[in-house]
């Protein structure tokens, strides 16, 4: 799974990387792609510039133990 991933608890900030991550992608030409535990934030995340969205599901509270 080659590319350039962002992850964050707060989603603000995840947006924020989206925007670093597609500055990025220009440069070495790799996917952004976010992770996410939520499943209401992945369409708000493509529409920032995400190429993939990975939504983790299950009853933990981060993405570690994944």
């Amino acid at each position: 799974m080659s590319g350039i991933w962002i992850y964050s608890e707060d989603k603000s900030i995840a947006r924020q990387l989206i925007t670093a991550g597609l500055n990025l992608k220009e440069t070495i030409n790799q996917p952004v792609g976010v992770i996410t535990l939520s499943a209401e934030e992945a369409q708000g995340f493509v529409a920032a510039g995400a190429d993939k969205v990975v939504v983790l599901k299950g009853s933990q509270k981060s993405p570690l133990p994944y």
